[in-house]
């Protein structure tokens, strides 16, 4: 048996997930675009087997694997089992080695595609859906801050989708559950807000450009309209089929998905709203 770490975490401190040091906290971004498709990969090519097992980041991104190995942990049950050896560090390869082995690897084979497409979907949330909806990412965070949201034009963002189309929001991110009132605009976890995107009632799909934004590749519905506000202008042109900046050519889904640099006013929005409801 061996252990595949995809995902590693500490226990320290209440900003645990900000210290920027990968060893520390594994973004989700790199999971998505590094650790995982190796390890779904290597399952693919018959080097994992069976009774190995996954170490993801934590709890909340167990659903990611499930589809497709059997024995996932968290990155916390893994450190209290004490394992020394049999032990396969994706998460450091991917930081010593600088990714260069990802860059422009773009996956051909329609089998492995589908498999880095499936994930746990949150049968709970599946349940709820009725009617047209919108998904809002909101990002507030010490590490790489020139990312963040601002809170106001966010809330003018809700305001707009609730107020003046009478949509129902999801969304998620550090502190976004401030903006809830339980009666249009809800919170979801990952899992819910993965399964929410992947839902074809879900016509907008609002986020920075973060590791939230990378589960488009994988999981946005074709009918969805996602809209990457590269707030910090991080994406240059040379960028543009790089993993960890959303690069085009690594949209194994062909999600509808646009790079809005700078903030926009809120006829932008509105403008766009109108068009996908028309």
């Amino acid at each position: 048996m061996k252990y595949y770490i995809v995902g590693k975490t500490s226990e320290k401190g209440p900003t645990y997930e900000d210290s920027g040091d990968l060893n520390s906290y594994y973004e989700l971004g790199w999971e998505l675009m590094m650790t995982r498709v190796r390890v779904k990969k290597m399952k693919h090519l018959g080097i994992f087997k069976d009774e190995d097992v996954v170490v993801t980041t934590n709890d909340e991104r167990k659903f990611l694997y499930t589809t497709e190995f059997n024995n996932v942990i968290s990155w916390s049950e893994f450190i209290n089992l004490g394992v020394n050896d049999n032990i396969v560090d994706l998460v450091n390869l991917s930081i010593t080695d600088n990714h260069q082995d990802m860059i422009n690897d773009v996956i051909q084979d329609d089998d492995l595609i589908n498999k880095l497409c499936s994930f746990e979907v949150d049968s709970k949330s599946k349940l709820k859906i009725k009617d047209k909806f919108v998904c809002l990412q909101f990002r507030k965070r010490v590490h790489s801050s020139e990312r963040n949201i601002d809170e106001e034009k966010f809330k003018d963002i809700l305001n707009l989708i609730t107020e003046n189309y009478g949509l129902d929001v999801y969304v998620m991110g550090f502190g976004s559950e401030m903006f809830c009132d339980n009666k249009k605009i809800f919170y979801a976890n990952l899992q819910q807000f993965t399964t929410l995107i992947n839902d074809e009632n879900c016509i907008l799909f609002y986020s920075a450009m973060s590791g939230v934004a990378h589960l488009s590749n994988f999981f946005t519905s074709k009918k969805t309209k996602h809209i990457v506000n590269d707030i910090s202008n991080c994406r240059n042109s040379s960028l543009n089929n790089h993993p960890l900046y959303m690069g085009d050519i690594f949209n194994y889904v062909k999600a509808n998905i646009e790079i809005v640099p700078s903030y926009q006013n809120i006829n932008f929005y509105k403008n766009i709203l109108t068009n996908l409801l028309n």
